[in-house]
């Protein structure tokens, strides 16, 4: 206080006493000043914490959204097992049991093939035989 009329008088010229009511203003101002501190620490105390709930939600939802995606990474895993086992069967299909299917059926035309020689050879000896009896027998 004592500090504040020395200011006053100062810069201003004028001189208060101890008892002027003007001081009762700095008294009032001073006491809605603490107020105010008091106040704003207590607003600054609960936003902190308000951002603490915050970050600690914030990394839930981080730490859930990795574990999501980590998941996600093993199921495209799965996924991508599966397409490639998919690949290698649709490959195996074109590239060896078709050819082969081909082949099977070559195989059974060249069979038919052998069996019409046969046929033929049998009818050919058989006329042969014929002929050659019926020369014989003249």
């Amino acid at each position: 206080m004592e500090e504040l009329i020395k200011e006053v008088a100062f810069k201003h010229g004028i001189a208060l006493s101890k008892d002027d009511p003007i001081l009762i203003i700095q008294t009032i101002n001073n006491r809605l000043l603490e107020d105010s501190a008091k106040a704003q620490a207590a607003l600054l105390e609960q936003y902190e914490h308000e951002i603490e709930k915050i970050m600690t939600k914030f990394k839930k939802q981080i730490f859930n959204q990795e574990k999501h995606l980590n998941q996600d990474n093993d199921n495209n895993v799965t996924i991508k097992k599966e397409e490639i086992k998919s690949y290698l069967s649709n490959f195996i299909t074109q590239a060896l049991i078709e050819p082969l299917a081909e082949i099977k059926s070559t195989q059974r035309q060249i069979k038919f093939s052998l069996n019409l020689c046969f046929i033929s050879l049998a009818i050919i000896l058989s006329i042969g035989s014929i002929s050659i009896i019926a020369i014989l027998m003249k």
